[in-house]
This record gives structure tokens, C-alpha cells and sequence, in this order.
């Protein structure tokens, strides 16, 4: 990567924790993930969108109304658009965290040096799109901000804004900060056959991977699957994840592939979580990552350039289980170092 942190299987999460306090989420990441502690969500944030949404709108929230159990997403009430635009485009609208509490919990135990073996942090926020897709004008069936290419430059300022003020925070505490921007968005992008929409999902992805760059971040996007190779070059995160399967090996052949892993960017491979679960499953999922791998570039290069992720958004239920997981993937990240330092 561009700076001296080389992951070489470094293990992070992604997603909801299944506990309810702070306190106990912030000691899973300091025993589970040492060298790469992550902002936790608690596990009464299973709807990943939907709170991911929350945190990054702050008080807003408060002035948009759920459009119901059925119908994920905000809408704003009839009358107060003007006060939602002027929250979206006042670029010092401070960020809360009410809707956050796993991040405040995240600052106080980096206060007070819970993660003495952390190599880097790792926060989050929802991607521009994503939001836009969540957020309706009016009731019922109501078109979202994403139809509307003002709105969407709105929504696309206000992220970067919000993405800009939490690399400032975690930048404090002296470690490199990686930012994962959640994108789900993209891999919808596959479906619209004119290319309109992946144009400006990519536009508004590049806003706020320029956001967390120049405050000293590095970007990592999430979302897209196996397709999120496709930003390049139009969006440059510094990271991308990638899911380990069957798809892998097709992917890392891609051109634009190769060309970022040689410009010293990085990738975070997702591991599965059923496959985990089962004995020796780590084993299977080195040898599919292996396998995808030598077909198309140098093993050991791409090892040194590998983060592992225990994606937890709605996989696992019980801290027992997931415990199973993280030992499992620091495994799995133990024979891509022995790769990558031979």
C-alpha cells in the first residue's frame, strides 16, 4: 500500500456485533481483532443500510419520518424539505452521535489505549448512493433522492463532509485510519443497461474517496461484490474487498485489477461465513483465495497486500458463533502471512 502499514492478512469486522453494550463490543475487537480494530455496531443495528443511514444523517433524523416496516428508508415531511437541504448543504453541520454509539465507545477505548497492538483503526460510513436510495420526498410511493441530480449532489457533498470529519477524529489517536465506504448501491449498478446509473454511483463514490484522502485517510470500498473492480478508474478507493469464491478468479484477471494491485492498492477479501463455521474451513478458503490468486498475479505480492473481513451483518446471531469466525479467519490470516514474509 502507499504507506508503511503492509496488511499481509491483517483480520478486521464488518457489520453489527451481537451484543448490546458498548463496553462488551469494544472488548470482542481489542481480543478478536488486535491489529485492526473497528468501529463496532451493536446488535440492535441489524438493518445494515438503515443504520448505517442513521449514523451518518445525525440529528437529522429527527426531523425525517420511517416510511415503515415494509419500506425501509426515510421520507421527509411535507414542508420540510427546505430544512433538510439546508442541514445537507451547510458544510459545518456538526455530526452526532446519538445514532452512534458504537463510535463514542470506539474514541473512549482508544483514549484510553484498549488496542495496544492496533497497526491501524477502521471506521465506516454508507456511501452517497446508498443514502440517496434511502431518503424519499414524501409518503408512500415517493421518488427517492437518488432520481434527482441535485439532490444527489447534495446527498454527495454531505457524505464527504461527514466521511472528512471522521478520519479528523480517528486521526488523533496516531494511527493510519482506514475508512470502509459501504456502497451496496454499486452491485445494483450491474442491472441498468444504459450505464447512467454506474456513472453516477462512481461520481458520488469519487467525492467522498477524495473526502477521506485528503484528510490522511485510505479508503476501502465495500458493497459491490465481485463487481466493485468496475469503479476503476472512474473512483480510486486505496482498498478494495472482494468476496472469496467461486467469482474470484475471474475478477482478479480483470486489467484494471492488475493495474491497481500494481500502483500499490490493497484488498480486503471477505471471507464466508458458513464455510468458516465448518472444521478446517479456513483451510478451503485459503486454497480458493490461493487458487484465484496464481492465475494472474504474484502470490506473494498480493498476500502482503491482504486484509481478512468477518463480515457480521446478519450471518451470526450468537457471540459464541462468531468468536468460532474470527478465530477461524486468523487462522486463514496466518498462512497468507506466512506468505507474504517468506
Amino acid at each position: 500500500m502507499t504507506n508503511s502499514f503492509a496488511p499481509a492478512g491483517t483480520v478486521t469486522g464488518i457489520g453489527a456485533l451481537p451484543v448490546s453494550e458498548p463496553s462488551h463490543a469494544v472488548s470482542f475487537i481489542a481480543e478478536h481483532s488486535p491489529e485492526l480494530p473497528f468501529t463496532p455496531r451493536l446488535c440492535g443495528s441489524r438493518n445494515s443500510v438503515q443504520h448505517l443511514a442513521m449514523e451518518a444523517l445525525g440529528g437529522l433524523v429527527d426531523l425525517l419520518q420511517t416510511r415503515g416496516p415494509d419500506r425501509p428508508g426515510f421520507h421527509v415531511p411535507e414542508g420540510r424539505m427546505g430544512e433538510c437541504l439546508a442541514w445537507l448543504n451547510n458544510p459545518s453541520t456538526p455530526p452526532n452521535n446519538s445514532c452512534n454509539t458504537g463510535l463514542a465507545a470506539f474514541e473512549q477505548a482508544l483514549d484510553q489505549r484498549s488496542f495496544p497492538h492496533a497497526r491501524a483503526i477502521k471506521g465506516h460510513i454508507i456511501g452517497p448512493m446508498s443514502l440517496a436510495m434511502g431518503l424519499f420526498r414524501g409518503q408512500g410511493r415517493g421518488r427517492s433522492f437518488a432520481n434527482h441530480a441535485w439532490l444527489r449532489q447534495s446527498i454527495s457533498g454531505y457524505v464527504a463532509n461527514v466521511a472528512r470529519w471522521r478520519v479528523q477524529r480517528l486521526r488523533r489517536f496516531n494511527l493510519p485510519v482506514l475508512m470502509f465506504v459501504h456502497e451496496p448501491a454499486l452491485a445494483l449498478s450491474d442491472q441498468a443497461s444504459d450505464g447512467v446509473f454506474f456513472e453516477a454511483v462512481t461520481q458520488m463514490l469519487d467525492s467522498t474517496l477524495t473526502a477521506i484522502a485528503r484528510e490522511g485517510g485510505r479508503s476501502a470500498l465495500h458493497g459491490g461484490g465481485t463487481s466493485s473492480w468496475r469503479v476503476l478508474p472512474q473512483a480510486r478507493p486505496d482498498i478494495l474487498t472482494m468476496p472469496i469464491d467461486e467469482h474470484l478468479s475471474g475478477c482478479l484477471r480483470e486489467h484494471a485489477i492488475k493495474r491497481f494491485l500494481e500502483d500499490g492498492g490493497g484488498f480486503a477479501f471477505a471471507t464466508n461465513p458458513n464455510l468458516l463455521s465448518q472444521p478446517k474451513g479456513e483451510q478451503e478458503q485459503f486454497n480458493c483465495w490461493l487458487g484465484s490468486v496464481a492465475q494472474s498475479h504474484d502470490i506473494q505480492q498480493m498476500a502482503r497486500h491482504s486484509f481478512i473481513t468477518v463480515d457480521q451483518h446478519e450471518h451470526v446471531d450468537d457471540v459464541n458463533s462468531l468468536v468460532e469466525q474470527f478465530s477461524a479467519a486468523n487462522r486463514l490470516a496466518a498462512l497468507l502471512r506466512r506468505i507474504a514474509i517468506n
